[in-house]
């Protein structure tokens, strides 16, 4: 998957947003992150976290 620029203009995010996003990344093990944003600002990070359970066997 490539992820591109939609425009030429560049947007400064915060780097308190930007430690968040990481801080998601480094904790979690299984499962996903979705980062929201409106009017190219990041407004939410969501954290979807897996538990796997492995059968006996």
């Amino acid at each position: 998957m490539t992820i591109g620029i939609a425009s030429t203009k560049q947007k400064h995010t915060p780097i308190e947003i930007e430690q968040e996003i990481l801080r998601a990344i480094h904790n979690i093990q299984y499962g996903s992150i979705e980062i929201i944003i409106h009017d190219g600002r990041v407004v939410q990070i969501e954290c979807r976290e897996k538990i796997r359970i492995g059968h006996p066997g």
